[in-house]
């Protein structure tokens, strides 16, 4: 009894029935939405009381019982995806996908669709534009996109609730408890409520950080990852330093088996007007961006064309400094390192460009689990303030955005003041310690 109550399992039941009371309360099929503060308010006094539980009584291991795990899930089922119209999209672009059209070139109101029934089809958001989405996760979200969409729905929730399951098992031994315990509500409502793709795409993604030393089973899953999601690319670079030379081949198979995709399935770039219309318009909870356009004063588009050279700068320095270290020790990686990278780049990626979606947080946030730096993981439980708009007036906006985003400048701060990240293995501290910190 005393092990169901524990501080992982009682959390995990209780932020499961929030998140679906709230799901109702609050229910929209957009694109309009309210309530936004009452998730932010119910993460933020998750997180204080843990951390404030954890300075009196430290949490030693984060062990969720398989039967709470599944009544979360199960409760779950009973909500609806919480701020969101996307998964309407997911599902009818898988359908449209598995019923051997092409969702690159035509959107939803194309009338060479008109015929392919779907609920849910009046509800997708910009419907004049086409799929942003690999193959893979098409086929995925086609899965629920052949059956009738609530039943279609849930079974997705049930895939990414096992997805979100296995990864627990995986990483709850290498993380300090309590910093993955703060994260527990993002994953249930990004994940299962919401299914989006980042689950699936990262869970390839993690794997491949837990087999950096394999290298045929590396270059797999970062295939995986990029068939899933484009954010996968990122590790094509470091597939490289191997003394294995036969593997290069089927390293440079990587970029361009995902070239050739895209040449032979969308025949020209400007039919992606998805893609397009997202690199060139979307903002959402931006961090320097927010600097440049409402503190500086420079326009949107001048502003977007900044953020992305300062990134790139941001990457080319990176790069130096990696190739620094990597010329030190022959050319060779350490896990601990990419774990780093990682968190350096997709962190980078959050903080410079204008878009940090919620959902995002998965790609920097397990590398900073991995590296248990505190400030990376609360970068990932600030993204809430992304939905800070759903409710709260315009004013507020640019609170919300540094609330987020101060984090990412914080964590430089921690990573300088840590030990141990480019140590040789045998001298670094056991993966076991301090995991109550």
């Amino acid at each position: 009894m005393a092990q169901i109550l524990s501080p992982v399992n009682l959390y995990w039941a209780v932020s499961a029935i929030y998140l679906t009371i709230i799901s109702r309360i609050f229910y929209s099929s957009g694109p309009h939405y309210s309530g936004g503060i009452s998730y932010i308010a119910f993460v933020l006094l998750g997180t204080a009381v843990l951390w404030w539980k954890n300075s009196k009584k430290p949490l030693m291991e984060f062990e969720l019982h398989p039967a709470v795990f599944l009544f979360g899930l199960v409760v779950l089922l009973f909500g609806e995806p919480l701020f969101e119209n996307d998964h309407y999209r997911y599902l009818w672009e898988g359908k449209v996908f598995l019923s051997g059209l092409n969702p690159y070139l035509n959107s939803p109101d194309s009338p060479l669709l008109g015929g392919l029934e779907f609920s849910m089809k009046s509800r997708i958001g910009f419907p004049q534009l086409s799929s942003i989405y690999p193959p893979l996760a098409l086929s995925w979200f086609g899965l629920g996109g052949v059956l009738p969409f609530a039943i279609g729905l849930r079974l997705l929730m049930l895939l990414n609730g096992l997805l979100l399951f296995l990864f627990f098992r995986k990483i709850k031994s290498r993380v300090i408890p309590l910093h993955l315990l703060w994260l527990v509500p993002l994953f249930q409502k990004e994940f299962i409520q919401a299914v989006h793709i980042d689950l699936l795409a990262f869970s390839f993604f993690f794997y491949y950080l837990m087999n950096s030393g394999r290298k045929l089973a590396s270059v797999g899953l970062v295939l995986l990852s990029i068939w899933t999601k484009f954010l996968g690319i990122a590790a094509i670079p470091f597939l490289f330093f191997t003394q294995e030379k036969k593997m290069i081949p089927l390293i440079l198979a990587v970029p361009l088996s995902l070239l050739a995709a895209i040449y032979f399935g969308v025949e020209n770039l400007e039919n992606l007007t998805g893609a397009l219309a997202f690199g060139a318009d979307w903002v959402w909870n931006p961090g320097f961006y927010t600097l440049l356009t409402r503190a500086i004063g420079f326009d949107s588009g001048s502003a977007r064309q900044i953020t992305f050279s300062v990134y790139g700068l941001f990457l080319i320095i990176l790069a130096l400094l990696i190739l620094v270290r990597l010329k030190r020790h022959k050319f060779q990686l350490k896990p601990q390192e990419l774990d780093l990278y990682f968190y350096l780049i997709f962190g980078g990626l959050m903080f410079f460009t204008p878009v940090y979606n919620g959902w995002y947080f998965i790609w920097f946030a397990v590398p900073a689990l991995l590296l248990r730096l505190k400030t990376g993981v609360l970068y990932g439980v600030f993204s809430v303030f992304c939905y800070l708009s759903y409710g709260a007036a315009d004013s507020w906006l640019p609170l919300g955005e540094f609330l987020t985003h101060i984090w990412f400048l914080l964590s430089f701060s921690e990573l300088i003041s840590k030990k141990g990240y480019f140590v040789d293995e045998q001298d670094a501290p056991p993966k076991t310690q301090n995991l109550a910190q």
